[in-house]
């Protein structure tokens, strides 16, 4: 008797409930919202925001988004990022393999320098998407060797277009892809690798010149007799084309 006395209650609550319904859900907050208590966290969203969402901080009087969310849990960082690992290693004095400096797991920015032109070879601390900023703060090259195939631990290494050397004050920007295990360069202030010559100065051109036979622009292809795109050094206007000029006393660069 009882329990169907408490069944009966329970059938009559349900029915009023549904006649009158249930009390309102209240609003989701959203960023721009009204809160209180500075540096509280929270996170909002699901079907009252059509699947969006926000984590939000709140700085004292209103909420503020940290990271924005769809309901595919695409992600949207709405105001400025900062890397703040920086890590000052101690000075490179010989070439690095498995380069694992102290507190590298932490970093996100590494800050180099060295005591001669040194390789790094392979960097250690790769993790699905990491990104590793590498700045040369020193006066001396630092080279990241492209992938020798041989040299350091092989998810370690750099899949790079060639040699990237770092000259003072010069950086890159690497981000550890999983599926190859290697770090790949996805910025920086300087090319890697390719076919071209950086000439810093009139002796270098006279080098380069010497040694190549013949400098070319936009094109590192074989010398052509004639052509109209050799550069050459040389004193006048009177240099000769073809594949192989003179070397005269530097004073003029004559474009043929």
């Amino acid at each position: 008797m009882r329990t169907r006395s408490r069944l009966l209650c329970s059938s009559i609550l349900a029915a009023a409930l549904f006649a009158f319904g249930g009390p309102a859900l209240a609003a989701e907050p959203v960023p721009g919202d009204s809160c209180s208590g500075a540096g509280n966290y929270m996170v909002s969203g699901g079907p009252e925001l059509s699947g969006a969402g926000h984590m939000m901080v709140c700085n004292g009087s209103v909420w503020k988004s940290i990271v924005d969310f769809d309901a595919t849990a695409n992600g949207t960082l709405p105001y400025a990022l900062s890397l703040s690992g920086d890590l000052t290693t101690t000075q490179i004095t010989a070439n690095q393999n498995d380069y694992n400096p102290a507190n590298l797991a932490t970093a996100s920015v590494l800050r180099l320098s060295s005591d001669a032109s040194r390789n790094i070879t392979s960097l250690a601390g790769g993790a699905d998407g990491r990104i590793i900023t590498v700045m040369n703060v020193g006066t001396n090259p630092i080279v990241l060797k492209n992938d020798d195939g041989a040299t350091g631990t092989a998810a370690n290494r750099f899949a790079l277009t060639g040699d990237l050397t770092l000259a003072a004050k010069q950086s890159a920007m690497l981000m550890y892809d999983s599926t190859s295990f290697r770090w790949r360069q996805i910025a920086n202030s300087i090319d890697s690798g390719g076919g071209s010559t950086s000439i810093d100065s009139l002796t270098d051109a006279v080098t380069d010149y010497t040694t190549d036979h013949n400098m070319r622009l936009g094109s590192n292809t074989a010398p052509v007799a004639g052509a109209i795109n050799n550069v050459f050094v040389g004193e006048g206007a009177g240099a000769p084309r073809g594949p192989t000029p003179r070397i005269i006393t530097p004073h003029l660069v004559t474009l043929l």
